[in-house]
């Protein structure tokens, strides 16, 4: 079967994708999930536990059984360092598109620390004007007098390394947690003695009540299949993020990039052996889900948005104010528009495109 790379479609018709052997008495069940918020800029969110044959994650995405085993943040990062630097054996520059947001900061910020000299001399960081005003303390203490740094233009997976800070939201939880924690002052409410709080979100997406129930039930039995228990409302939105964001999220800059990248008969091989994504590591899946039942993820408090990989790039700039006042900005990737910037497109693993 020729798979499906890459899925990005606000509308999609069964007439147009009638080729393409979808299994649709799956999909329509998400159809208006879909169409109301859970469709990401970089295409459809499935469920990692469930992905469908005809789709190809590229990469390995799979959620490890739940098991309380003590990792931290610090330590899930310096060991992901370590995996990358074993990752990147070609000897061709490594791009890491910096945003200034917390993901791709901290990213960086483990380069910095755990990257040996040779290695750091293959950095170039890719940013935009908007990089640097998000966080100008990082660029002027830490990128200026130690990487090279381009603004985004021509450069592709085909000569490069990538990495960027992609799918990092998915360890931690939806932005619709910041919302109700200020709109419903909502901190750790169990979802069996408060439903509202997960209908409040979900029908400012323009979800009916019945549609509601389906989806949180989804999610709740969508959990079950690595033998966890969502409880309270913080636990439904991060498992919503951390089970649907990832399978589109990985792939973000595909849209971006220009037609003829993706046509080359040897794209996707390139994309799979030079972009693998720095946030899917396994000692990073086991932190968010010991981090989330341990309920030391969040505790309504905005400023303690991603805490813990502030306090990682703190430990290297100590930037006191970025580490107690950032919060979630729009990232560099979604300022930037590509060939593909199209409502409905498909690309294929033979890198055949289909756009509406």
């Amino acid at each position: 079967m020729n798979k499906i790379v890459y899925f990005g479609s606000k509308f999609y018709d069964k007439q147009q994708l009638s080729s393409y052997n979808i299994d649709y008495a799956s999909l329509n069940k998400f159809r208006k999930l879909f169409n109301n918020g859970l469709l990401y800029s970089s295409g459809i969110g499935l469920p990692r536990l469930q992905i469908p044959e005809w789709y190809d994650t590229i990469f390995d995405l799979s959620v490890p059984q739940w098991q309380n085993k003590s990792i931290t943040f610090e330590e899930a990062t310096n060991n992901r360092a370590l995996e990358m630097m074993k990752y990147y054996t070609e000897d061709i520059p490594i791009l890491v598109y910096w945003s200034g947001g917390i993901d791709s900061t901290c990213v960086l910020s483990a380069i910095h620390k755990n990257f040996n000299t040779e290695f750091k001399k293959r950095i170039k960081v890719v940013l935009t004007n908007q990089s640097y005003a998000e966080n100008p303390f990082f660029f002027n203490k830490i990128i200026k007098p130690n990487y090279k740094y381009i603004t985004y233009g021509d450069e592709t997976y085909i000569n490069n390394y990538v990495v960027h800070g992609d799918p990092g939201d998915a360890l931690w939880l939806q932005g619709n947690v910041l919302d109700l924690s200020k709109t419903r002052n909502v901190t750790n409410d169990n979802i069996s003695n408060d439903p509202t709080n997960l209908y409040y979100v979900y029908k400012q997406k323009g979800l009916e009540d019945e549609e509601c129930d389906w989806y949180i039930n989804f999610l709740k039995h969508d959990a079950k299949l690595i033998d966890l228990e969502l409880t309270t409302t913080s636990d439904y939105l991060w498992w919503a993020n951390y089970s649907m964001h990832v399978t589109t999220s990985i792939k973000s800059l595909l849209h971006r990039l220009p037609t003829q990248d993706i046509k080359n008969k040897n794209f996707v091989d390139a994309f799979k052996n030079h972009c693998l994504p720095w946030f899917i590591g396994n000692d990073y899946q086991i932190w968010s889900i010991n981090s989330q039942i341990n309920g030391k993820k969040y505790n309504g408090n905005i400023r303690d948005y991603k805490m813990p990989a502030k306090q990682y790039i703190y430990d290297l700039d100590k930037n006191r104010y970025y580490r107690d006042y950032k919060t979630k900005c729009i990232s560099i990737t979604n300022n930037l528009k590509g060939d593909l910037d199209s409502p409905n497109i498909i690309i294929k693993q033979n890198c055949s495109i289909l756009h509406n």
